[in-house]
């Protein structure tokens, strides 16, 4: 329902929204020493995951070619890291 100022009211046409679901993506292990594994389902296959330590440098780039993709991090100091999804998503990654 809307009300004018003078008054009177008229009622607007009904409108839904769906609101999509995330798309799930799962990270393991977390933590992790050497390997971690992303898995996705296929809206995201063929997009960029971006590794980004605390401050936001960016890291690593990873195309995610298959539903499971794993890269290594070995070569990370300890600590936190971000992957950042091109769908808005994000996943927090404690390297040890």
């Amino acid at each position: 329902q809307q009300r004018a100022i003078d008054g009177s009211f008229s009622f607007s046409s009904v409108v839904s929204v769906n609101k999509l679901p995330l798309t799930e993506i799962l990270v393991f292990p977390n933590p992790a020493k050497s390997n971690l594994s992303i898995t996705v389902n296929n809206e995201l296959l063929g997009t960029i995951a971006r590794l980004v330590d605390i401050n936001g440098k960016e890291i690593d780039r990873i195309q995610l070619k298959k539903s499971t993709t794993s890269i290594n991090i070995s070569r990370l100091n300890g600590g936190i890291y971000l992957l950042l999804f091109e769908n808005g998503q994000s996943e927090r990654v404690k390297v040890e």
